[in-house]
C-alpha cells in the first residue's frame, strides 16, 4: 500500500465525492504522485466494470408511471406547504470535528446531505430512467420472452421471442432440421381464437434461425412453432415444438 498521505482521497476522487476545494488540491497532487495515479487507475477500472457485474433484466413497464406518480405527489405537497418548505433547517455547529484521517468511504457518507422532497423524487426518476436504458435487454422498450421448447431429440435447443411495440422477432438455436418435405411454421394465438399462421422458416446447418413476425403483436397471447408439410398448413397438424407466452 502507498505511504502517501493523500491516498485516502483516492476513492472519493474516483466516485466524484470530494468537495470542490479538496478535488482541486488532489488533482494538483496527482501530477506529482505516481502512487496515487496508480491507485486511481486501479480503482477506476473496478468502478467502470460495476454496472456489468449484475444480470441484465428489463424493468417493469409501469416503473415510469410509479415514479412520475411520486414526483407529482411530492410537487403537490411542496406547493401546499409553501415555496420555502423544501429548504433545509440551518445546521448546528458540530461539537467536535471528525478525525482528519478517516476512511474515504466514511468521509463520502458524511458528505451527503438530505435532499428536499421534490429533489429526491426527481433523483429517483433520473435513476429509474438511466437504469431502464442500461438494463433493458435488446434496447429501449424491448421485451424478451424465453420459449418452452419440447424437442426430445434436441435437448440443447433454445428459442426466444423479442417484442418491441407491435414488432416481434423469434430466434432459435440448436434446432434440428425440420426434415425432408417438412418446415417449421409460426403460429399466433389471440385469446380463445384458432391459431393463425405467421409464416414458415427453416434453420441453417448449425440449427439457427431468426424469424421476423410480419403481423402486429398487439393482442397476441402466445407464439407457437410446429413442424408442418413443406407448403405449410391452415392449422397446426402436430403438437408445438416451441411456445412463448406473453402473459
Amino acid at each position: 500500500m502507498t505511504a502517501c498521505a493523500h491516498h485516502e482521497n483516492v476513492g472519493s476522487y474516483v466516485l466524484h465525492a470530494l468537495p470542490d476545494d479538496e478535488y482541486q488540491r488532489f488533482v494538483s497532487h496527482l501530477d506529482s504522485c505516481e502512487d496515487c495515479r496508480r491507485e486511481v487507475a486501479d480503482l477506476q477500472m473496478a468502478v467502470d466494470t460495476l454496472p456489468l457485474a449484475t444480470e441484465q433484466i428489463a424493468p417493469p413497464a409501469e416503473l415510469k408511471d410509479r415514479i412520475m406518480a411520486v414526483v407529482h405527489s411530492e410537487a403537490e405537497l411542496l406547493q401546499a406547504a409553501g415555496a420555502r418548505a423544501d429548504e433545509p433547517e440551518p445546521e448546528a455547529a458540530p461539537a467536535q470535528a471528525p478525525p482528519a484521517r478517516q476512511g474515504w468511504w466514511r468521509r463520502t457518507w458524511l458528505s451527503l446531505r438530505p435532499l428536499p422532497a421534490i429533489g429526491l423524487a426527481t433523483a429517483v426518476l433520473a435513476v429509474g430512467v438511466v437504469a431502464g436504458v442500461l438494463i433493458t435487454s435488446g434496447g429501449e422498450g424491448t421485451r424478451t420472452v424465453p420459449a418452452k421448447v419440447t424437442l426430445a431429440s434436441a435437448p440443447a435447443a433454445r428459442a426466444s421471442l423479442s417484442v418491441k411495440g407491435d414488432d416481434g422477432r423469434l430466434s432459435v438455436t440448436n434446432f434440428p432440421a425440420s426434415g425432408s418435405g417438412r418446415v417449421y411454421q409460426v403460429w399466433l394465438v389471440k385469446g380463445n381464437a384458432k391459431p393463425t399462421s405467421a409464416g414458415l422458416f427453416r434453420v441453417t446447418g448449425d440449427g439457427e434461425a431468426t424469424f421476423a413476425i410480419p403481423e402486429s403483436m398487439t393482442g397476441v397471447d402466445q407464439v407457437m412453432v410446429s413442424v408442418e408439410p413443406g407448403g405449410g398448413s391452415d392449422q397446426p397438424t402436430s403438437q408445438p415444438v416451441a411456445a412463448a407466452s406473453m402473459a
